[in-house]
Formats: structure tokens, C-alpha cells, sequence
């Protein structure tokens, strides 16, 4: 039996879900509807995995069968200049900002839950940077625009799940399953393997920081 989960979000609003067809983010969309939450998803189709296409269609035939409105991005015939990373997100939250000012939204959803919380903290730990904040703010402005991230209480385990016992259909980023980027090393090495003491050990540590922390943009 999936753990019974629930958003604290004002119904009274009107929110964009960020949307990639992953298991997380049709998780945080299921929620939402099951919340009777008024939303419009926006999904960006970054064109990098051959199964780019098939998540969008995926996800605008879920939007149309529970009459949601979708914004997708596509960006094919855009030029990414410089790191693709960096570049992805400003294009994507860019994108984001125009699809709330279209539609009047208070802010966007995203899905961060509680192993992106554990990778960036540990991230920051390991580079010994100096941080205005540690972990992952439950809410902040990125481009003047308010993001909302309701599901840090959760771990990726919970939400997958959630999504099993209710049937939502998901997409699984096969890059996420290799050691190429740093996040992946620490989720694989350290945070898939963390008891759930070490885990609340931790999730401590990181709100006991955060008493002290400035809002940091991840």
C-alpha cells in the first residue's frame, strides 16, 4: 500500500505543473487534479532522447483525458549556446514565466521531493562552497516568478509508488540510470543507500543549516 500523500497548496490560485512525463512530475500532476487544483502543465520537449516525442504525446493525451490545459515548448529550432545544462534551465524557466503571465497563475509547481533535497545538499557539502542556502527551498522567485515545490517531504521511492498504486502512466530518463553527471554519482553511491535513520539524520542536519541560510536558487 502507497503512502497517502497530500499537497498544501491554496486551491483558491491558479498554478502551472511543470511537467516532464517523469514519474515525479506525474505524481505532482496527479495530485493536483486530485486536489481539485486549478492548473494549466507546461512540459518542454528538449529533443535529446528518442523518447522525447513520445513523452509529450504521452502527456498531452493524459492532459485531454482530464481536460487539462497544456503549454509545451519545443525546441527544436532553438540554438542552445554554451553548457547545455545552464542553457536548458533559463530556457525553461523563460518559458515558464511566459506561461504563468499568459494564464494569470500564481506560480509553477515542480516536483522536487526529498532525494533532490539530500543530492544538492550533499553536492554543496562536497564542493565546500560557501552557500546562501542549504538543500532546496520549499519557495523562491526565479525570473521574478514564484516557484513552488510541495513535494520535499516525500522521497522518490514514495512518489514512484503513488504513481504504481494509482496507475499513472510515467516515463523513466534512462541518463538518470548512469554515473555521467555528478548528481547521478552521489543519488546512486550515497542517497539510494541511505537507511531511513542516516536519511533523517541528515533531512536534520539540513534543516538545522537552513535556520541560517538565505534562499538558494537550485
Amino acid at each position: 500500500m502507497s503512502k497517502e500523500l497530500k499537497l498544501n497548496i491554496d486551491k483558491n490560485k491558479k498554478y502551472v505543473v511543470a511537467c516532464s512525463f517523469g514519474p515525479d512530475s506525474m505524481a505532482l500532476l496527479s495530485l493536483s487534479l486530485k486536489n481539485n487544483l486549478k492548473i494549466v502543465v507546461a512540459h518542454v520537449n528538449y529533443h535529446k532522447r528518442n523518447v522525447s516525442n513520445f513523452e509529450q504525446a504521452s502527456l498531452t493525451q493524459f492532459c485531454n483525458e482530464n481536460n487539462i490545459e497544456i503549454e509545451v515548448l519545443d525546441t527544436a529550432n532553438l540554438e542552445v549556446s554554451g553548457n547545455f545544462q545552464e542553457w536548458a534551465r533559463e530556457t525553461r524557466y523563460n518559458f515558464f514565466k511566459n506561461v504563468v503571465e499568459k494564464h494569470g497563475a500564481e506560480g509553477v509547481l515542480v516536483a522536487h521531493q526529498e532525494d533532490d533535497l539530500i543530492e544538492t545538499y550533499l553536492m554543496q557539502k562536497n564542493r565546500k562552497n560557501i552557500v546562501k542556502y542549504w538543500g532546496i527551498c520549499e519557495e523562491n522567485e526565479i525570473l521574478s516568478v514564484k516557484v513552488i515545490r510541495p513535494l520535499l517531504g516525500y522521497t522518490k521511492q514514495e512518489l514512484l509508488e503513488y504513481d504504481i498504486a494509482n496507475k499513472i502512466p510515467y516515463s523513466i530518463d534512462e541518463s538518470n540510470l548512469t554515473d555521467h553527471y555528478s548528481r547521478n554519482k552521489v543519488r546512486h553511491s550515497v542517497v539510494e543507500k541511505l537507511t531511513k535513520e542516516e536519511r533523517q539524520n541528515i533531512i536534520s542536519e539540513i534543516k538545522n543549516k537552513q535556520k541560517h541560510s538565505e534562499k538558494f536558487v537550485p
